[in-house]
């Protein structure tokens, strides 16, 4: 957690402006946003700031400005160096509200959901990054992919590098997709696509997940042959910090909630466990949600959460298995071959990537959440 102080811009014949510092406002779904580049923040606020169809600007530091038309229901804001968001219309978001509580409902309306997707040959993790592209890699190809959310229109230019092995998952962080494989972690930056560093260790043993906390501080990497978080610190050239075992077999999902608390699948059991910190070094480990008894096969890849408080569980061939708030099984979803990750946008958008079937499909239910 942060403290968030309100500040004023004054701009010249107009009105202040309110703004906090060093902050980067979520948007789970970036439908309702406009991504401008190669300008900087006080360019971005003379041009728009008058504008009565923006609600908020983020600036950030690579010269890119986000332009936010409505508040969605399902935001966060997260710390991010050197950025600024301001209100430009003196409104702010409300609290972050549950959106379609009844289940079974929202099962049927997922299930009759409009559907595109494109082909994306064994493709792993799904992430979003400042520019509002929908990111994954490829196995098969030994790439990243970089789609627009609203189409699935694969973005070719600049052309991402083309890795000597297979990738295992991808993360985002500041400027730069983290692209994991098996014993190795490469930094590219999202302008230009290039390789910036390569992060090893010997600790690493089949990468699964990244997750970063305490403002980007520290990286938690799963190692799922061994069975153990690596904890490094990444300003601090990634050095070791420790490795601490964990309960589960072949851990596999991280879910990052804060800086104290995570949830963690295991791919073998098809459980979902949760971590607390205990310390600057150690985790507590408690078990949460166990999907064995409504499974068939061992495929616990990924776990997620939306603001009524239920649990998504992609379990693969298994489909999406829903639970409420106390953990119990409300629903099934089964929509594709093989779920292998998920990722819930405002109204309900939803994106999977499949690795059996080779694709990454968006659903849209036609969910009104917006305020």
């Amino acid at each position: 957690m942060f403290a968030i102080w309100l500040l004023s811009f004054p701009l010249i014949y107009s009105f202040p402006i309110g703004y906090i510092n060093n902050v980067f406002f979520v948007s789970i779904s970036d439908s309702n946003i406009t991504i401008i580049t190669n300008r900087t923040c006080e360019q971005c606020l003379c041009l728009y700031s008058s504008s009565a169809a923006y609600l908020a600007l983020n600036c950030l530091p690579n010269d890119t400005c986000r332009l936010f038309e409505t508040y969605p229901l399902i935001y966060k804001i997260q710390d991010y160096s050197q950025a600024r968001l301001y209100f430009l219309q003196g409104v702010y978001p409300n609290e972050t509200k549950c959106c379609q509580s009844n289940t079974t409902d929202l099962i049927s309306k997922i299930n009759n959901a409009s559907r595109i997707s494109v082909y994306v040959p064994s493709p792993r993790c799904l992430t979003f990054d400042d520019y509002g592209y929908l990111v994954t890699v490829s196995q098969t190809n030994q790439t990243l992919v970089r789609m627009h959310p609203s189409n699935l229109t694969i973005i070719d230019s600049p052309v991402p590098p083309i890795f000597s092995i297979a990738p295992m998952t991808i993360t985002y962080y500041n400027q730069t997709y983290f692209v994991a494989f098996v014993s190795y972690i490469l930094l590219v930056d999202t302008t230009n696509l290039t390789i910036t560093k390569n992060v090893s260790s010997p600790m690493f043993s089949n990468i699964r997940d990244l997750a970063f906390i305490d403002n980007g501080q520290i990286l938690i990497v799963v190692s799922t042959s061994s069975a153990t978080l690596v904890i490094l610190n990444r300003t601090a050239d990634y050095s070791l910090i420790a490795v601490q075992s964990v309960n589960q077999i072949y851990p596999h999902g991280l879910k990052y909630i804060n800086d104290n608390f995570f949830y963690l699948t295991s791919w073998n059991d098809n459980n979902v466990y949760l971590y607390s910190r205990m310390n600057t070094t150690y985790w507590k480990g408690e078990p949460f949600i166990d999907a064995t008894s409504i499974t068939s096969t061992k495929d616990g890849n990924h776990v997620l959460y939306d603001q009524c408080g239920r649990y998504w569980f992609s379990l693969g061939s298994n489909g999406i298995k829903l639970f409420n708030i106390q953990t119990l099984f409300v629903g099934n979803l089964n929509l594709t071959k093989a779920v292998f990750d998920t990722i819930i946008t405002n109204n309900y958008t939803i994106y999977i990537s499949d690795s059996s079937s080779n694709q990454i499909i968006r659903l849209e239910p036609q969910i009104e959440c917006f305020q």
